[in-house]
């Protein structure tokens, strides 16, 4: 029977009319054990315990986007319902199985403090009884969930990106175990042409970012941003996810050891990503690398030379100025990170090795190669002594790329 009612019920969430919606997830919350006043037509027998999973599994992403929607008293009443429907969940549990939700809610569990900014309308952390509900049903739930998100209709879209933020917000960690068959849908998905499907794509993303150990996500995301053989649009998408990822992480201020900032930079450095040059793509690029800057820290140090270079190719770029005043900005912030003044202080640590290694292959660039326009930067980046030793090899590069008239122009500019 409930295979049959819930896909009646799913359009009536999305009525204009709130009084319907309002009807409808009273109806939907007491189905699955919710209390409904007697003027409404009170509550219906009890389930027993293998019709009340079932009824989770088919209603509960129905009931869920209730604590998304536009109105207060029904968002409100959403939360009480889940509370409610969480308590009996927990009462119909098997020892073994309350044994096995507690231990998930442990690993689940955090001593920071609840990071609300990301898990609207949850203020506080949920009654633990729900959120153990739903970490208990998330292999069942995920995967329609997911699927909903190619739909076509972009109302079902919607429903199911507004939903799955929902998911992650009560699940806490729990989705780390899902982690292979749920990233690459939602990098897809935050390219949605909808706008709002996008935008709490984005959310979900940060959710997952706040609750899940960057361990878990980051080399599986790294993998996504670096792929040699994606096309633009996916790895402009994989970038919108890690950057709210990483964003996230350091809100709640998790820990990146070395080993993962070294992994995580060396994707950004590669070829495939550096070759993005369009400026929504670079633009995308830049949130990435100043998230990476707000979440390690002190900890640039040891990568400061690789991210400098990443911004000062989008320093050079020639498709926004407002990217190349950004990415100047975040220069000094990288700097700031790393104990020194300016980003004059990172151009006299760095401008000698990063000249060297620019030399190297000047042989290979083109007017389009990332390094051609590092290079003109570059000069126009360092303070007068450090521009002074760097001479011998400007010059040695100038006078490679001058019988080039595509590639001298960038020398001639940063000589003017």
């Amino acid at each position: 029977m409930v295979k049959v009612i819930a896909p009646a019920v799913k359009p009536l969430v999305s009525d204009r009319a709130s009084a319907v919606k309002e009807q409808c997830f009273a109806a939907v919350g007491s189905w699955l054990g919710a209390s409904r006043p007697a003027d409404r037509g009170g509550d219906p027998p009890p389930l027993s315990s293998a019709h009340h999973r079932a009824f989770l599994v088919e209603l509960l992403p129905v009931l869920l986007l209730g604590l998304t929607d536009e109105s207060s008293s029904i968002r409100d009443a959403t939360m009480l319902r889940l509370k409610e429907i969480g308590q009996m969940h927990a009462d119909m549990q098997s020892a073994d199985d309350r044994l096995k939700s507690n231990e998930l809610a442990s690993s689940s569990h955090s001593e920071a403090p609840w990071p609300a900014s990301f898990t609207h309308p949850f203020q506080a952390q949920p009654a633990a009884t729900t959120q153990h509900m739903v970490q208990d049903i998330l292999p069942a739930i995920l995967p329609s969930v997911v699927a909903d998100l190619r739909e076509w209709t972009i109302a079902l879209r919607l429903n199911a990106a507004r939903c799955l933020h929902s998911i992650f917000v009560l699940a806490g960690a729990a989705p780390s175990a899902h982690l292979p068959r749920l990233l690459n849908p939602l990098c897809s998905a935050a390219g949605d042409e909808e706008e709002q499907v996008a935008h709490y794509v984005v959310q979900a993303a940060q959710v997952l970012g706040a609750f899940v150990k960057l361990g878990h996500w980051l080399p599986l995301m790294v993998d996504s941003v670096a792929a040699p053989q994606a096309s633009v649009p996916t790895r402009v998408n994989a970038l919108v996810v890690l950057s709210a990822m990483l964003h996230a992480a350091g809100v709640v201020q998790q820990s990146v050891d070395s080993e993962q900032l070294m992994l995580l930079v060396g994707a950004l450095c590669s070829d495939a990503v550096r070759s993005l040059d369009q400026a929504p793509a670079q633009q995308q690029l830049l949130a990435v690398i100043y998230n990476t800057i707000s979440l390690a820290g002190g900890q640039c140090s040891l990568v400061s030379q690789q991210l400098w270079l990443l911004l000062l190719q989008l320093q050079a770029s020639e498709s926004s100025h407002e990217l190349a005043m950004q990415a100047a900005a975040a220069s000094q912030r990288l700097a700031a990170a790393c104990g020194q003044s300016s980003s004059a202080d990172l151009a006299a640590t760095h401008a000698p090795s990063l000249i060297s290694a620019l030399a190297q292959n000047v042989d290979t660039w083109t007017s389009y190669s990332p390094d051609c326009h590092v290079f003109s930067v570059l000069l126009l980046s360092c303070p007068g002594t450090t521009l002074s030793a760097l001479i011998p090899q400007a010059l040695q590069i100038t006078c490679s790329i001058l019988p080039d008239p595509e590639r001298s122009v960038k020398a001639e500019s940063t000589y003017c």
